[in-house]
């Protein structure tokens, strides 16, 4: 029988963000923003274990004091080579595996995170599962799980600063090194904002909230699309 492959979820968060500083500890409706995503994951069956993966700066203290609040592990590193950070996290959880995650994604359907993670399972070949190289899913609804050789190869490999902050844009610019599986959405979504970049995004958050209703990590994307739309009609009627 095979060995079970380790597979962990490993989240990318800092609070230095350019476009909303401290965003994934924002307080929304009593809870930090990245408390909503870790909810969702600790629901995921397939997952053998969560680690926060911040950096070593002054500045994202905060999350490590946010993790041990949770009893989550925390592993600090680099704080724009991301690629190597991750790779570090999972070398000290000794995955096989991980589920690459950002911090600024609350609404992250759990169900699909556990469904990619068995397809993964099954080929021991595949270097890369996603539903971003041809992305169909919406923004915030991004799942990676790359293989710990894979993520060693691609450190080992003279990376852009650019490439190492994106982690995986490298493997997109070169599938023919790598073995990817792309996971499509059954409509194409692309242009759904379900992330958390801008004060906008925070607002909108909280009212998808307000319309989903507790416990909110139990809702899946299907359910979260089908409040977006409904807010979105809401809007246009009021014009």
């Amino acid at each position: 029988m095979k060995n079970r492959k380790r597979i962990i979820a490993v989240i990318q968060a800092r609070m230095s963000s350019s476009r909303l500083p401290g965003k994934v500890l924002r307080i929304i409706r009593g809870k930090p923003l990245l408390d909503y995503l870790i909810e969702r994951l600790r629901c995921c069956s397939q997952l053998d274990e969560i680690v926060l993966a911040t950096s070593e700066e002054v500045s994202d203290d905060p999350l490590f004091e946010f993790a041990i609040s949770k009893s989550v592990r925390c592993y600090r590193g680099s704080l724009y080579n991301v690629a190597q950070r991750i790779l570090n996290a999972a070398s000290e959880l000794q995955a096989d595996a991980v589920v690459r995650v950002c911090g600024d994604s609350p609404l992250l359907d759990h169900y699909q995170v556990d469904r990619f993670i068995s397809i993964f399972r099954k080929d021991d070949e595949l270097d890369l599962v996603t539903n971003v190289q041809q992305r169909t899913f919406p923004k915030g609804q991004s799942i990676e799980i790359l293989s710990i050789s894979a993520l060693e190869r691609l450190v080992a490999s003279k990376l852009s600063q650019t490439q190492k902050e994106h982690v995986t844009e490298a493997i997109y610019l070169d599938p023919e090194s790598f073995r990817i599986l792309n996971i499509a959405n059954d409509t194409s979504l692309e242009n759904m904002q379900l992330s958390v970049d801008t004060d906008e995004d925070m607002k909108r958050f909280e009212s998808i909230l307000n319309l989903l209703g507790e416990p909110y990590h139990q809702h899946s994307m299907a359910q979260v699309i089908d409040v977006v739309n409904r807010l979105d009609r809401e809007v246009m009627l009021s014009f």
